[in-house]
Formats: structure tokens, sequence, C-alpha cells
């Protein structure tokens, strides 16, 4: 494995704060053996932040539109639970496609990711 950098260094100090840099990250994902250390955050996790998020949007955009008497607003909530419907589909298909392959599945479950992009295109 490489030297890593001053600034990798650093960052991999802060580590037990909750912070790691993106050059780690990379490197270990890159790596045969990755650096049991580093924390590489999973794509359910970023689809499970994109559901929260689009939620919170949602809820925000009512919540306005309601107090403030904005059909516009009303119908932009209504706008994005389009975007929250594709966040749930894309949060349950990469859960599926992490599990491990299985009788019936022996090359894994990653295809369901291919599925999920066309359902989220129609």
């Amino acid at each position: 494995m490489a030297e890593l950098s001053p600034d990798e260094k650093a960052a991999i100090s802060h580590r037990g704060k909750g912070r790691t840099s993106v050059a780690a990250m990379a490197r270990s994902a890159l790596t045969d053996t990755p650096d049991p250390d580093t924390v590489v955050p999973s794509k359910a996790a970023g689809a499970a932040v994109s559901v929260v998020s689009n939620t919170s949007l949602i809820l925000l955009k009512v919540v306005a539109g309601i107090v403030t008497g904005s059909v516009a607003l009303l119908t932009e909530a209504l706008h994005s639970s389009i975007d929250l419907v594709a966040s749930i589909v894309a949060f349950f298909s990469v859960r599926m496609a992490d599990e491990p392959a299985d009788d019936d599945h022996p090359y894994g479950h990653e295809k369901i990711e291919n599925v999920a992009a066309g359902i989220e295109g129609c």
C-alpha cells in the first residue's frame, strides 16, 4: 500500500471523531485489503438519507403552502412526492442488491439496481 500523505494522516487521526478523508475512503475502496478502520458509507445509508431529506422537504413545502395559502408550494410538494417515490425505490433496491448470492441467485442480486433504475425512469 502506498504511503499516506500528511493530509490523509491528519484526516485519519480524526477518525475517532467521525471524520474520514475522501482519499482514505477511496484508497480503502480500491485496494484488495481495505483498511478496517476506514468507514465507507453504504449505498443503503445514502438512500436512507435521501428518503428522509425528501420527506422533510415535502413536509416543509406543505406547511409553508398551507400557512401562506400558496397553491404553487402545494403543487411543488406534490411534485417532490415523485422524488420521494424514487428515493424509496432506490432504498429498497440497494438493500436487496447487497444480499449475498444464494441458490436461486448464484451470481448475487446486484441486477435489481438496473430494474429499479427502469422503474424510476417511468
